[in-house]
């Protein structure tokens, strides 16, 4: 980032939830940094950084809560362009989606999607905690991770490691599931896991923390959580693990979303008439 070295999560905190977390401070110091990052800071660098964007014609932002935290750190001259998705592509005929099924051996299982990194920043022990409680009501529940770390190996029975997949063949592994999870506790910027999923008509819980707010409509296409209330994050996923058929339309209102509004004409569209100008 450019005002940090390292992910934004010095605002992060439990007490933020849907109602408030608008009034998170993303103001960055120079103090925090060295604090955070001890040996490692260079106090030079956001300096120069801010110095070579003065020289920018404009500075695209992929969300308007990234804007927010560029104008707090004093980076100004900044329009927002939302990545956009072409929808048409990630979908999948149920032949295919049974095939793969059979082929991971999962056919009788109730399957939440994590497709980021198994890494703190996003939201991996969160998720890990509130897979624990969902499992307790919902016994088929499985955590379908595309990463191949070994940390996690063992964790417990209900973690499938599927490893690193290539980008063609993740809509796949979308369509296999009854919904993807985004359980970030940093600034995520606009994570284009919730595009992927929403085009592959899943609802999404995703986090509070970054862009997902402007995407992801809080009882519409999924829910909007603060990961670090674990409870509450389990909570949702039972919930649309128990009913289908509101996972099923809010899949399908995420994914008119994405058609309607990230689609990747529109995107596009706003880039190329920055260029032309």
């Amino acid at each position: 980032m450019a005002f940090s070295q390292t992910k934004l999560d010095h605002f992060v905190d439990k007490k933020y939830n849907l109602e408030n977390i608008s009034a998170a401070n993303y103001r960055f110091s120079w103090w925090k940094g060295l604090k955070r990052d001890r040996k490692a800071f260079n106090p030079w660098r956001n300096f120069i950084i801010r110095h070579y964007l003065k020289y920018a014609t404009k500075i695209f932002s992929v969300s308007a809560e990234l804007k927010k935290a560029l104008t707090q750190n004093k980076i100004k001259n900044i329009e927002v362009i939302h990545n956009g998705i072409n929808a048409a592509a990630w979908q999948v005929s149920q032949p295919e989606v049974d095939k793969l099924k059979k082929e991971l051996d999962l056919t009788d299982k109730k399957i939440v999607l994590l497709a980021g990194r198994l890494s703190g920043y996003k939201g991996v022990k969160q998720i890990m905690a509130a897979f624990d409680e969902v499992v307790q009501v919902v016994p088929n529940a499985l955590l379908l991770v595309l990463d191949s770390k070994n940390k996690y190996k063992n964790h417990n029975p209900y973690v499938y490691l599927a490893g690193s997949v290539p980008r063609d063949k993740m809509k796949y592994y979308y369509a296999v599931s009854d919904l993807a999870v985004v359980p970030s506790i940093c600034f995520d910027s606009f994570p284009t896991i919730n595009l992927e999923a929403m085009a592959g008509k899943k609802p999404v819980i995703a986090t509070i923390f970054g862009g997902s707010r402007e995407v992801v409509e809080n009882n519409k296409t999924g829910f909007l959580v603060n990961p670090l209330a674990v409870d509450g994050l389990a909570k949702k996923i039972i919930y649309l693990l128990q009913n289908s058929e509101t996972a099923l339309s809010m899949g399908e209102s995420g994914y008119q979303k994405i058609k309607s509004d990230f689609n990747q004409e529109k995107w596009l569209g706003k880039i190329l008439r920055w260029y032309s100008k």
